[in-house]
Order: C-alpha cells, then sequence, then structure tokens
C-alpha cells in the first residue's frame, strides 16, 4: 500500500512512520524538515500549498494526525489556532480525496465532554464545552468524505504514553503525582503500541469504520494512576496541586484534569480487538524501561 501520513512530525505519527515503512511505502507530511529512516518527508502546507496532493491522490490510505497541542491555556487566540490546525487541514485533505481512498482519522475522547460520574462509549452524546464542540466539528469535517463513497475511520484517542508521549513529558513536572482534584476523576489512557495496532487493523480491514474509542479498556482514577506510578517511581510529589493553580495555569482546560473522563472502548472489544498493554501498571513499565 501507499500510505500518506499528515501531520506525521507528532509522537503517534512518527511512530507509525517507522511502524509502517517497513512494510509499505509511506509519505510524511510535515511542516519542517524531519529525518525519517524510512519513508519520504515531503515538506509543506496543507492550506497554503498544492505541492502534496499528487502525493495524496495517488496513496490508498491517509492518515490525519494534523493538530497542534491542546495541553495549554486556551486564549482566544490560542482556540483559533486549535480550530484552523485540524479543521482546515482535514477540509483540504477531503476535498482531494477520491472514492478508492481509506481516511483514518484523529479525534480524542475530549468528544464526550468531562464528568465525574458517567461512563461513555462510542453511542454517548457529544458534550458542550469547548474541546468536545471542536473533536465534533473535526469529526463531521472528516466523515464529509463518506459522500465520496471514502471508507472513513474515527479514532477518539485517550492520552497516548510511549517513550516520547505524555508521561515523558510530565516527567519533573511539579504537577507529576500530585492529588489533583477529588482523584475520583478518570483517566482514558492508550499505549502508543496499541494505537499503531489499531492503525494497522483499520487499514487492513475494511470492515473498520465509523467512530472508535481508542483508549484501553480499563480507565482509572487520578489516584490509582498516581499509587500506579508511585509504586515504579517512589520519587514522584504526593502533595496536594490546589485547583485554583491549575486553573490559573491552564485556564478552562483545567476542568478536563479536575473532572476527567470515563471512556470505555466498546466498539473495539465488540471486534475483540487484542490489546498488548490493557492494564496501566504494565503500560507504564514499558514506557519507564525506555526512559
Amino acid at each position: 500500500m501507499k500510505i500518506f501520513v499528515a501531520g506525521a512530525g507528532g509522537f503517534i505519527g512518527s511512530n507509525i512512520i517507522d511502524k509502517l515503512a517497513q512494510n509499505h511505502e509511506v509519505i510524511a507530511l510535515t511542516r519542517q524538515k524531519i529525518h525519517f529512516p524510512q519513508g519520504k518527508n515531503l515538506v509543506s502546507d496543507l492550506v497554503k500549498k498544492d505541492d502534496w496532493k499528487s502525493e495524496l491522490a495517488s496513496s490508498d490510505v491517509i492518515i490525519n494526525l494534523c493538530g497542534n497541542d491542546i495541553a495549554r491555556k486556551w486564549t482566544n487566540s490560542i482556540k483559533r489556532q486549535l480550530q484552523d490546525a485540524r479543521l482546515k487541514t482535514t477540509k483540504a485533505i477531503v476535498e482531494n480525496m477520491d472514492s478508492h481512498q481509506c481516511l483514518i482519522n484523529a479525534s480524542a475522547v475530549g468528544y464526550y465532554g468531562y464528568a465525574l460520574n458517567k461512563t461513555f462509549d462510542e453511542q454517548s452524546a457529544n458534550g458542550r464545552d469547548f474541546l468536545a464542540q471542536l473533536a465534533k466539528n473535526w469529526e463531521d469535517q472528516a466523515q464529509l468524505a463518506t459522500k465520496k463513497n471514502c471508507r472513513v475511520v474515527i479514532m477518539r484517542l485517550g492520552v497516548t504514553i510511549g517513550n516520547g508521549g505524555a508521561i515523558k513529558n510530565m516527567i519533573g513536572q511539579k504537577f507529576l503525582g500530585g492529588r489533583i482534584g477529588s482523584g475520583q476523576q478518570y483517566f482514558s489512557w492508550i499505549h502508543i503500541a496499541d494505537v499503531l495496532h489499531f492503525i494497522q487493523q483499520a487499514m487492513s480491514d475494511s470492515s473498520y469504520h465509523g467512530v472508535y474509542n481508542v483508549c484501553s479498556p480499563n480507565p482509572v482514577t487520578y489516584n490509582d494512576f498516581n499509587k500506579t506510578l508511585s509504586s515504579l517511581l517512589p520519587r514522584i510529589a504526593t502533595v496536594k496541586v490546589p485547583n485554583i493553580l491549575l486553573k490559573i495555569t491552564l485556564g478552562e482546560f483545567a476542568e478536563t484534569i479536575l473532572q476527567g473522563q470515563k471512556v470505555l472502548p466498546k466498539r473495539l472489544e465488540e471486534k475483540e480487538f487484542t490489546f498488548s498493554y490493557p492494564d496501566l501498571k504494565s503500560a507504564l513499565q514499558e514506557v519507564l524501561s525506555k526512559m
């Protein structure tokens, strides 16, 4: 297969390039030159240029991972950046697709909003906060490809952990291991190996279509997350992080941490998808062993 990966410079993108290029022709689209040991790096801008269009047109699968970092304070300017990085790029991709192609498009479990006492699966309603509406608009833009008879797969990703992912970014920060909020809010996560496995399955199996929660079947509370992490890294922080500090530091985004989301991968379980790291301890052990 020929595979076109947009947003290839991020954590998931760089890992999927290395994985797929072993057996496929891979075009890695980035905004800056990146050295991929395997795969062709095409430096371009989906919105402002058109030099990528011929490569996309000749590809069998398009994997869209475009989107900048959510985990920061959402000013009005940042919100516009977050929207543009997802909606405009996805629009450009869909407009240039043809019926023989498959689109695997990123999204997030933030689609459901956040709540302390609810459990979400793929049939659950869309939330009403900024992140939920952003995810919905992103998915709606990707789903327009179905009107061209393209197969569309949406990945509602949990927090992705791996060597270079969220956990590595958190190591050494004062919030890591600290008690956040009530500690009873849920943390929906996924190991990078299982994300890559899902993408490979979705590429090769035409029965994959529509929305999938790409997250572990075993979400944990922040208290349980901290207990598991502290058993592996005994020197992490244990003090309570004041809610007001989170809100000052992260603004509106702080609510996603303080309330959390308990999300289950119902459709993957129905497909009897095999998770390499279904439990948090084995996932963290693998990540920490490489850091």
